[in-house]
């Protein structure tokens, strides 16, 4: 592994804990926002990782019982995944998966890290992966929002800021319809009590924020002011 990765695994805590946890936090998270496709997540479906970082989707994607491959950039990681028998692969085949094979392709915290051209070309390639009716859910920092400059411009390895506007254009560039762009999922019930807690005491105040600024100053624009980061689920049309 090279200098920048093994840096970054350790700034992000992945070297220290195990690889394919996923706590009762990021399992009511997860469901939640999976809640916003058109799947029916009842079935066995097959899914598809971009970045998928230290497991923790992959682990709740197999306890449901669904096909769950990922790509990633850093090697250390493909390894960790193939050592627990999942099917990992480096970002660079990803044109070599099978084309229309998958469900559902999930990508969080990844776009901010690509410059434009290649956002484009991966919008194409996940066009090409979806089967019809299948969904791409991705989470990045808010681009429309002073609420997202920390986690934009806290990761060096961050490359494009990404607002409601830029998704709508690579929606309609690449015929994908939008389910959902707004907001990443809050659950009340957030998986744990202090959070839980935290959320019945700021959710209303975030959104009177919103309702405050979307009237007064950006009537129309749709963003989700309050949120640090925004979530985008794109369904494939048939």
């Amino acid at each position: 592994m090279d200098s920048d990765s093994q840096a970054y695994t350790a700034w992000k805590s992945w070297q220290s804990a195990p690889f394919g946890l996923c706590s009762r936090v990021q399992r009511t998270y997860f469901q939640s926002e999976l809640l916003r496709t058109s799947l029916d997540l009842h079935r066995h479906i097959s899914v598809l990782e971009i970045g998928f970082g230290n497991g923790s989707f992959m682990a709740f994607a197999k306890s449901k019982g669904w096909s769950i491959a990922g790509i990633e950039i850093i090697d250390s990681l493909i390894s960790q995944a193939q050592q627990h028998n999942y099917s990992a692969f480096k970002s660079s085949e990803i044109s070599s998966l099978p084309i229309e094979s998958y469900h559902l392709v999930v990508a969080f915290d990844v776009f901010e890290h690509l410059c434009e051209s290649d956002l484009d070309v991966l919008f194409a390639e996940i066009k090409c992966l979806l089967c019809s009716g299948g969904c791409l859910i991705s989470r990045f920092p808010n681009g429309d929002s002073p609420f997202g400059l920390e986690g934009q411009n806290g990761d060096p390895t961050h490359s494009s800021a990404i607002g409601v506007g830029k998704v709508r254009y690579y929606a309609k560039k690449y015929g994908l319809e939008i389910l959902f762009l707004g907001g990443e999922a809050r659950p009340l019930l957030a998986g744990s009590t202090s959070l839980t807690i935290r959320r019945f005491i700021t959710m209303p105040l975030m959104w009177f924020l919103d309702l405050f600024v979307l009237t007064i100053f950006l009537p129309g624009s749709g963003i989700s002011f309050s949120s640090r980061n925004t979530t985008a689920v794109l369904k494939k049309l048939a």
